[in-house]
């Protein structure tokens, strides 16, 4: 699901191959992601222990090579679009299905709150530089669209909705 939100198309292996490793970073992020999610969490107990094994090289892969830094234990729903490098998530973090993200996104915690979570619904779009710091419980509804630039403190409750500005607020809805 998410090699067709680069390609366009639900399988071709010369083009998924030409997009890996000449168009677009995200799509290697979503293949050693799922991988090491697989092994780790979703597995067995002897392919755990590989996915353990295999974690350091996941790391320096993801973080120093392709510049994003999202651990497996984030849950990410199918349909992944990654558009740029520079992308943050902290562990507290479950996203829904459809998620795209352009590139200097973070989505993290007040360090002063330890029990904040971040929920993100299904089909959301989160725009360059966009910021998500939660102190408590954030949820961004489904469909939500986050502009450029903007930082969202609190919760983003009209799903649909397209949120601009710092601190994010509510402008139309799509």
């Amino acid at each position: 699901m998410d090699i067709s939100r680069y390609t366009g198309q639900s399988w071709n292996p010369l083009l998924v191959i030409y997009y890996m490793f000449f168009k677009h970073p995200g799509i290697q992020f979503s293949i050693y992601y799922r991988f090491e999610r697989y092994l780790l969490y979703e597995s067995n107990y002897l392919f755990r222990l590989i996915g353990v094994l295999l974690y350091p090289l996941y790391f320096i892969a993801t973080y120093y090579i392709l510049d994003y830094n999202i651990h497996p234990k984030v849950p990410i729903g199918g349909g992944l679009f990654l558009h740029n490098k520079g992308i943050v998530f902290a562990e507290e973090v479950t996203v829904g299905k459809y998620f795209s993200c352009m590139g200097q996104v973070t989505i993290g915690r007040n360090l002063n709150k330890p029990l904040s979570k971040i929920i993100i619904g299904d089909n959301v779009f989160m725009g360059v530089g966009s910021k998500v710091i939660a102190a408590d419980v954030l949820e961004i509804k489904s469909g939500v669209q986050v502009g450029a630039n903007a930082v969202v403190t609190k919760s983003l409750n009209r799903e649909n909705g397209v949120y601009i500005g710092i601190p994010a607020m509510f402008v139309k809805k799509k």
